[in-house]
C-alpha cells in the first residue's frame, strides 16, 4: 500500500505567531516546502484543517490527494483550539484513516525515507525535557487533575520520558482509538477544570507537549504496542535525520537566519513558481 502522508493545519489565535517563524512570508515558504517535498516523494497527501486553513492551502496552491475541511462546534472545539496549539493535530489524527504518517508543517521529506511499521512510528524518544516538569508535577499531585487523567497515565512509571511527534505514524484504528479517545475525554474535562480555576495558566507550552508527546508515551508503555523509531535517542536525532533524508526544524530554530535562508534557497531552486506566487500575496 502506498504510504499516506497526513498534514494538518488549523488557523486560529494560537497560530498568530506564524508557528514559530519570524514572518508570515517565511511561514508560507516553510509550509509550501513541506507540502511540495512530501508530495514529490509520496504522491498521497491528505490535508486536514479548518475552513481558514483550507483557504490558505488553496491560496498557496499546495498539492493534495484528499482534503477534510472541519468546522467549529461540529468537528472540533474552538476553546481547546484557542488554548492548545496542537489540539487540531490530535483532531486530524482521529479523523484520518490509518495507516498513515502525520508530519508537522516544519518537517521536510528530502527523500522517500519513512520506514514501514505496525502500530506506531515516532521521530525519536525524549528524556528529561524541562518543559514537562511543571505540568507533570501539577497533574500528578493536584487532585482535580488526577481525577480526570486517562488510566494509561498511571501505568507509566517514568514521568520524564516522551516521544517527539514531529513525525508520527499510526498503523491501525485500534491503537489510535485506545490512545486518543480517553485523551479527548480528558481534554473536555480539562476545559471544565480551567473554567473553574482561571488562575492556572493553560496557555503554557508545557500543556500542548504534555497532551501529545507525553500522553502517547504513557499509552505506549501501558499497552505494550509495537514502536518504530527514526532515531533511538535525542542525541542522535539530527544525525539520523540527515542519514535518512529529512529535516525537522524544531520550535524556534525556524527563526534562525541560516535556516530561513536554507528554506528560501531550496524553494527558489526547486519550486521557483511558488516563490513568485508567495511574492504576490
Amino acid at each position: 500500500m502506498k504510504t499516506k502522508i497526513v498534514i494538518s493545519h488549523f488557523e486560529g489565535p494560537r497560530t498568530a505567531g506564524y508557528l514559530s517563524y519570524n514572518t508570515l512570508e517565511m511561514f508560507y515558504y516553510g509550509i509550501s516546502l513541506a507540502f511540495f517535498k512530501a508530495n514529490e516523494h509520496y504522491k498521497n497527501i491528505e490535508f486536514i484543517g479548518n475552513v481558514d486553513a483550507w483557504k490558505l492551502i488553496e491560496k498557496l496552491n499546495l498539492p493534495w490527494s484528499k482534503v477534510h475541511v472541519l468546522h467549529p462546534g461540529i468537528d472540533y472545539d474552538e476553546t481547546l483550539l484557542e488554548h492548545f496549539w496542537n489540539y487540531g493535530k490530535l483532531v486530524a489524527m482521529k479523523i484520518a484513516e490509518p495507516p498513515y504518517i502525520h508530519i508537522d508543517t516544519d518537517v521536510f521529506l528530502l527523500k522517500n525515507c519513512l520506514p514501514e511499521f505496525t502500530d506506531f512510528l515516532f521521530q525519536n524518544p525524549e528524556h528529561g525535557v524541562y518543559q514537562y516538569d511543571e505540568v507533570v508535577d501539577l497533574v500528578y499531585n493536584d487532585t482535580k487533575f488526577k481525577s480526570i487523567l486517562p488510566e494509561y497515565f498511571y501505568k507509566n512509571n517514568n514521568i520524564e520520558n516522551a516521544y517527539n511527534c514531529g513525525v508520527i505514524g499510526i498503523g491501525n484504528k485500534e491503537v489510535r482509538d485506545e490512545w486518543l479517545d480517553p485523551l479527548f475525554v480528558f481534554l473536555d474535562k480539562l476545559k471544565e477544570v480551567y473554567v473553574e480555576h482561571e488562575n492556572i495558566d493553560y496557555k503554557a507550552i508545557s500543556w500542548p507537549i504534555f497532551i501529545e508527546q507525553y500522553s502517547v508515551y504513557c499509552y505506549v508503555k501501558s499497552s505494550g504496542v509495537n514502536v518504530a523509531l527514526l532515531s533511538n535517542s535525542m542525541i542522535d536525532m539530527y544525525r539520523a535525520a540527515e542519514k535518512l533524508g529529512y529535516v525537522h526544524l524544531l520550535s524556534n530554530s525556524k527563526r534562525l537566519p541560516r535556516n530561513e535562508e536554507r528554506i528560501r534557497a531550496r524553494l527558489l531552486k526547486e519550486y521557483p513558481e511558488q516563490v513568485k506566487l508567495i511574492s504576490k500575496l
